[in-house]
């Protein structure tokens, strides 16, 4: 008897660079088919409207801990960009022999840190936006719901008694 299992990361993850990144840290290659990076053992990353989602479908369920490790590692590959970003910064000064190369260079770099930081701002407003949201359908079907922070992550543990 066969099965199938299917599970994604509830959330869109904007930068593909730093998806990319976080993949490599757990010990993957990906490879690009069109608007879709392949993963070995099921796992795919799609490209939607709002941003890239990680699905995993396969009959083996043995790398699903992956998609508990990812975003994790995502959020952290973000952050280094983004201080690797404000190093290329500050270097700007001494990289560019003219004033104007030097400025262009920093006002760049500074636009691009920027960015990423908003991204990771949206990312954050989105996810706030779905825990509320689940926890509004949740009170309106009768749950005693408790939201807590566990390492670092918003749980929501619903409860109904009868």
């Amino acid at each position: 008897m066969s099965h199938l299992a299917r599970a994604m990361i509830g959330r869109q993850f904007l930068d593909i660079d730093c998806i990319e990144k976080a993949i490599g840290i757990l010990g993957f290659e990906v490879k690009k088919e069109g608007n879709t990076y392949i993963l070995c053992s099921g796992f795919s990353i799609s490209q939607t409207a709002k941003g890239f989602e990680i699905v995993y479908e396969s009959g083996n369920t043995k790398h699903l801990s992956i998609l508990k490790k990812f975003p994790e590692t995502y959020d952290r590959a973000v952050k280094e960009k983004i201080e690797h970003l404000k190093k290329e910064e500050e270097n700007a000064l001494a990289m560019f022999a003219s004033e104007d190369e030097r400025k262009a260079q920093e006002i760049r770099l500074r636009r691009e840190r920027l960015a990423l930081e908003q991204k990771q701002k949206e990312e954050k407003a989105v996810i706030k936006k779905k825990g509320d949201a689940i926890l509004e359908a949740a009170k309106k079907l009768g749950y005693t719901v408790k939201s807590e922070i566990k390492n670092g992550e918003r749980v929501l543990v619903c409860v109904r008694r009868k």
